[in-house]
């Protein structure tokens, strides 16, 4: 049988649960919106002239639900100084380069996002690539 003292903390138990259970709802749907917000914001009519490739880029964004996901975006061609040539065989060409901006990242899941800029990444040139948009946008 419950005791009064028993019921009073059986209910205090269900109002602290309850609780946490909509600040966890609102801290999701908060990332949810900062992502969206920052996009959309952000995000200049960037095209990379391939249809798929932007529905693919645009498909990953609105899949991100967590602050340490990678933001997939385009990234134009100016956006890299210092190219150099790594290595070369008949299929493929690597570069090393600084991306000016760098990639978008989140200190925790309430901060907003910033840029890691001037970060060294690696460019891939495939030649004479018989392989399909679709087989590349599986290998992301």
């Amino acid at each position: 049988m419950f005791s009064q003292n028993n019921f009073i903390t059986f209910f205090y138990l269900k109002i602290y649960f309850t609780i946490l259970t909509i600040v966890a709802i609102f801290i999701i749907l908060l990332k949810i919106n900062n992502i969206f917000k920052y996009l959309t914001t952000n995000s200049t009519n960037w095209t990379s002239g391939n249809k798929k490739i932007v529905s693919f880029i645009q498909e990953r964004q609105l899949k991100i639900n967590n602050y340490d996901d990678i933001v997939l975006e385009w990234i134009p061609y100016n956006q890299f100084n210092e190219i150099k040539e790594t290595g070369k065989n008949e299929f493929i060409t690597v570069y090393s380069a600084i991306w000016k901006d760098g990639p978008l990242y989140k200190e925790n899941s309430l901060s907003n996002y910033t840029r890691d800029s001037n970060k060294e990444v690696s460019l891939k040139c495939l030649h004479n690539s018989q392989e399909s948009i679709d087989s590349l946008i599986d290998e992301v």
